[in-house]
């Protein structure tokens, strides 16, 4: 059984959560047992999920397994994604009541779902529910006070507002992609935007990166080049370490991981995520 949880009620459960939250096969993305983020890294997520405007948290309890989940709305673009997922019971048994909910009270919206590869129950439910795997990556990490920029033949330069059609150019954004060059474009001032140029002076790459986190990297007719890529992420990685971050996060394919791992990243696992939109 579901159950709407106050924000007070929510935070009561943090101790609950934070313990079903090291188990990979009980557990959602985002994921904090990655070596960096701390017990209180969890805990001002998890309160932010619990009180933040377009946030809910549900309880859950089958007998004696509980669970909590936490997930987002934007009534404007009905898009939903989950947050948080934590029980000590059946991963599949909690999903299926979550689901339900959705549907019920956000028959409109698209859905997105991230879980780690571990959590088997939760992965097969979703493909058997609709879900299709919009993507499919390496979590890689890295902690900053470790990285020094390698020597390299290209450089990257930083976008500013004036000259963003440098990065819509490049940016591509299929049906699944949030992040359209219009989002972007409209928080501009939340992100830090790469580039780098091509011999002839003509964009090469660009990378968006926002709180220590890099979100994609396109390239000049969407073919992919490793020595960009490295640039890219190189000045990426610089700029967060000049402005006090502390690590980030980055999610990689079969293509770019050998490239991560050679500027220091760490990989601890591989996170799945999952859609359905509204009309299936």
């Amino acid at each position: 059984m579901l159950k709407k949880l106050t924000a007070n009620e929510a935070i009561c459960r943090i101790d609950f959560a934070y313990a079903a939250s090291k188990n990979k096969s009980k557990t959602s993305y985002p994921i904090f047992i990655d070596g960096i983020h701390t017990q209180n890294d969890f805990a001002k997520y998890y309160k932010k999920c619990a009180t933040a405007d377009n946030y809910k948290t549900l309880s859950f309890t089958n007998g004696a397994a509980q669970g909590i989940a936490q997930f987002f709305y934007l009534p404007d673009d009905k898009y939903l994604q989950l947050c948080g997922f934590y029980t000590d019971g059946s991963a599949s048994e909690m999903l299926e009541e979550l689901l339900q909910y959705m549907s019920k009270r956000f028959p409109s919206y698209s859905l997105y779902l991230g879980f780690p590869a571990e959590n088997a129950q939760a992965c097969e439910l979703l493909l058997s529910r609709g879900f299709f795997v919009a993507e499919s990556s390496y979590h890689d990490v890295m902690q900053l006070s470790d990285y020094a920029a390698p020597n390299g033949a290209l450089r990257a330069y930083k976008i500013k507002k004036a000259d963003f059609g440098v990065f819509e150019k490049l940016h591509t954004a299929d049906d699944d992609t949030y992040w359209t060059s219009e989002h972007v474009f409209d928080t501009f001032d939340e992100w830090n935007i790469y580039a780098v140029a091509d011999k002839g002076g003509d964009a090469a790459g660009v990378l968006m990166e926002r709180g220590g986190e890099i979100y994609g990297v396109d390239y000049a007719n969407s073919e992919f080049d490793g020595e960009v890529f490295k640039a890219l992420v190189g000045a990426a990685l610089t700029g967060m370490k000049n402005v006090g971050i502390e690590y980030t996060t980055f999610f990689n394919d079969e293509q770019t991981q050998p490239f991560t791992l050679q500027l220091g990243f760490r990989s601890i696992g591989r996170y799945v995520l999952y859609v359905r939109h509204a009309d299936v």
